[in-house]
């Protein structure tokens, strides 16, 4: 399992080497939601999956089953109950975990 390190800073994009090429992550907190969303978007530009709501504890890429089967899986974490809600918490109280196929057993 690996962290991807992110800050609080909204719309900041975070490139991350997935074990299969870099992935773009864009984040950006929904404040009629009370949540971070995220895009990811592949090396070549295109959109792969857009508006993911960050909830905690929960497998972000699950619904997807080609999108995990590929990249894996992405979990947020959070120190405290509803820190997630906070958008300043972001890569303090709230951290998002990837762990590769291989990890998962998928590869």
């Amino acid at each position: 399992m690996k962290e991807i390190v992110l800050t609080n800073q909204g719309g900041a994009k975070y490139d991350v080497d997935f074990g299969i090429g870099i992935y773009s992550l864009i984040l950006k907190y929904n404040y009629r939601a009370a949540c971070w969303s995220m895009d990811i978007i592949d090396s070549a530009g295109d959109m792969v999956l857009s508006g993911l709501m960050l909830v905690p504890d929960v497998d972000i890429l699950y619904p997807y089953p080609d999108i995990s089967e590929t990249l894996g899986s992405l979990i947020l974490r959070e120190k405290n109950a509803d820190d997630y809600k906070n958008p300043d918490a972001l890569g303090t109280n709230v951290k998002l975990t990837w762990q590769s196929t291989s990890e998962l057993g998928l590869a």
